[in-house]
């Protein structure tokens, strides 16, 4: 599996490459790259992923170019492969960008903030699946039409006690490495048959 990262802060260290260390520990395929490389672009890309991958994975990741975005989940299909995207419950919602302009991100005008919002839910919609852990169920179901939700986090660990209390016309399934990052649960989850395009 690869995880396309778009920054090296605090939040890639705990969705990607703490997981997908772990998941290299144990003998599995993991990588993580940089969604700008310019090797994702060159023609051998969807061999390469064909041969090489199981599933890719966006976690809180975005592009501003909706053709860029457009063109690579394409070559991610094209590969046979299914794109999960991986997201936080507060991302989506629009109190989002006024929450972060007043705590972590003062610099970022609302607008930028906003538009950040917007190329989520853009990324979102173009994925086959989405990982989350929240309240969220419902609303992003009646968004997006997934035909899967990964839970991560305590859910999965207690998902025979939460099971019971969650309502969605999409699957709902535990990750499989619990409350390590939902990422690593929704990647071995795209890689059974059935789940993924």
């Amino acid at each position: 599996m690869l995880a396309l990262v778009g920054d090296s802060e605090g939040c890639t260290l705990w969705r990607v490459w703490q997981p997908f260390t772990e998941l290299q520990r144990r003998g599995y395929a993991a990588w993580w790259r940089y969604k700008d490389d310019a090797e994702l672009g060159a023609p051998e890309w969807p061999y390469l992923a064909a041969t090489r991958l199981e599933a890719v994975i966006l976690p809180r990741l975005s592009w501003r170019d909706q053709t860029d975005a457009r063109r690579f989940v394409d070559s991610v299909h094209d590969a046979g492969l299914a794109v999960i995207y991986d997201l936080d419950d507060d991302l989506l919602s629009p109190q989002i960008r006024d929450r972060l302009h007043t705590t972590t991100q003062r610099e970022r005008s609302c607008e930028k903030l906003e538009q950040d919002r917007r190329d989520r839910i853009a990324a979102v919609r173009l994925c086959d699946g989405v990982t989350t852990s929240n309240e969220y169920l419902a609303e992003l179901h009646r968004l997006l039409w997934p035909d899967v939700f990964i839970l991560g986090g305590a859910v999965s660990e207690r998902f025979g006690e939460f099971a019971p209390l969650l309502r969605s016309a999409a699957e709902i399934r535990p990750a499989s490495f619990a409350n390590q990052a939902g990422v690593v649960g929704a990647a071995l989850a795209a890689a059974t048959p059935g789940v993924g395009p």
